[in-house]
């Protein structure tokens, strides 16, 4: 089930989840936002950063922190996820937004900025970006696709039980 705090949004729903702070692009998010202004973007997460300027971009939502057990709810409400990191933040060359995964998990198609960590999974459900156009366009490519199922199931072999279980055969 949807949850009710998004599942009244325009469609298509671009979400995020994790913690709100500085080193997410939100320039970018705000011009995806303005370029698709029938789309709904949505942020999960708790807020550490200054969205002040979201105040006058009706289509952008902060929902605010929601407990892990409650984002494959959220997951089934988005269209496509957006992971949208500020590329000029050094921190970001080393990041592993394992939340990839996890969105992938749930059969939903990833948008994101060049991620060193993510170009390495080589996962086709996964479009990388670096510039808005870039993104407008790889946005309307996911929200447009069909097969949840397949993608969830590209990454079955991700979840901790396969992994342990793989182990455990090495060993």
């Amino acid at each position: 089930v949807v949850p009710d705090d998004i599942a009244g949004l325009a469609k298509p729903v671009v979400g995020f989840y994790g913690n709100i702070r500085e080193w997410i692009d939100f320039e970018l998010i705000e011009n995806l936002a303005r370029r698709l202004s029938a789309w709904s973007f949505v942020l999960i997460g708790q807020v550490y950063a200054d969205i002040s300027r979201f105040r006058a971009v009706p289509n952008v939502h902060f929902p605010g922190r929601r407990e892990h057990p409650m984002l494959p709810g959220y997951c089934r409400g988005f269209d496509a996820a957006m992971i949208p990191y500020d590329m000029k933040d050094p921190r970001m060359e080393t990041v592993n937004p394992v939340k990839t995964k996890e969105l992938l998990a749930a059969g939903v198609p990833v948008v994101a900025s060049q991620v060193p960590e993510l170009a390495a999974l080589g996962n086709p459900d996964i479009i990388l970006c670096a510039t808005t156009e870039e993104w407008v366009m790889a946005l309307q490519k996911q929200v447009a696709r069909k097969d949840r199922k397949d993608i969830s199931l590209r990454v079955r072999d991700e979840d901790w039980s396969a992994k342990i279980q793989r182990m455990r055969e090495i060993v």
